[in-house]
């Protein structure tokens, strides 16, 4: 394998745009009043989009896998996502800020992406592409309701093949998005 862990695709939120979701969406969760004890907020340094998750990847894919996702990326504008969406997964036990839409921009990305990975000898993902950033897990179900929050723009600009292994996130590679501005 590459390495002990998995990998996936991601793009970190900027430092900016964590401050903002920690000053105008977190209070509007109401973590405090609704939360179970328990409540695990993601650190807001590990806060990513996952643009695609990879599992185990032998250690030979590594080098091609990387010079496609940088040749994909050089051919790629920034897109702009709009945060403007408060969800939930495994019945309410992880709460996410996402996006009610997919902007086309971002569905041509994965498509390359998609491309990209099934040239390398993985296969396509089966479930859609739900863009999210996950906030906060809590042992058991609670209410974290699907709402509407005030948009956050975030120009997507990059994108980084990282490792995670024991609960830590290792960046192996990052490659800016060369296409200009949108």
């Amino acid at each position: 394998m590459g390495g002990p862990g998995n990998y996936f695709i991601a793009a970190w939120l900027p430092a900016d745009l964590r401050r903002r979701v920690l000053a105008e969406v977190l209070p509007q969760m109401d973590l405090q009043r609704a939360a179970p004890s328990g409540l695990f907020l993601e650190m807001p340094g590990r806060w990513h989009l996952t643009l695609r998750y990879l599992g185990p990847v032998q250690a030979d894919l590594l080098p091609p896998l990387q010079a496609g996702l940088a040749a994909l990326c050089t051919r790629q504008f920034p897109v702009l996502l709009q945060l403007d969406t408060i969800g939930k997964f495994k019945e309410g036990r992880v709460c996410w800020l996402g996006s009610k839409t997919v902007p086309e921009a971002l569905e041509k990305f994965m498509g390359g992406l998609n491309e990209t990975l099934l040239q390398h000898g993985f296969a396509l993902e089966k479930r859609p592409f739900n863009p999210h950033i996950t906030l906060v897990r809590a042992p058991r179900p609670w209410p974290c309701k699907k709402s509407p929050v005030a948009a956050l723009g975030w120009t997507i600009d990059h994108c980084s093949l990282v490792q995670s292994r024991n609960g830590q996130y290792r960046p192996v590679a990052s490659w800016a998005f060369g296409g200009g501005s949108t």
